[in-house]
Formats: structure tokens, C-alpha cells, sequence
């Protein structure tokens, strides 16, 4: 089973793709992949999902 499933799923229902969320945290897609193959801690976690809220809220935004 892959790790991280809860970042997974919630990028997923979110809409967005891994590389987008790589480039809002400042990163490769390959580089998180790598990041994300490993179980994160729940800081870790935290920071990645607050960055997946704030993306969907610009959408929203974006688009009225």
C-alpha cells in the first residue's frame, strides 16, 4: 500500500495535481514523489495539507 494515502486522497478530491502541489511548496514533482514514498510525520502532514487548503481557496477565488 502506498504511503500518505490521506495527502494523496485529499490532492486528488481537491483536484490538483502532484506537480502543482510541488510547485506551491517550492519543489520538483520528483522530489516530493520521493518525499511522499515514505510515511511524513504529522507536522509534515500538516503543512503539506494547509498548502492544499490554500490552493483550493485561490481557486475559488480565481474563479468567483
Amino acid at each position: 500500500m502506498k504511503n500518505n494515502l490521506d495527502i494523496r486522497f485529499k490532492l486528488d478530491r481537491a483536484g490538483f495535481k502532484l506537480w502543482e502541489l510541488a510547485t506551491a511548496l517550492g519543489t520538483s514533482d520528483s522530489a516530493l514523489s520521493r518525499t511522499l514514498r515514505q510515511e511524513l510525520s504529522d507536522e509534515q502532514k500538516q503543512k503539506i495539507v494547509k498548502k492544499i487548503d490554500e490552493m483550493s481557496e485561490r481557486r475559488k477565488a480565481e474563479n468567483g
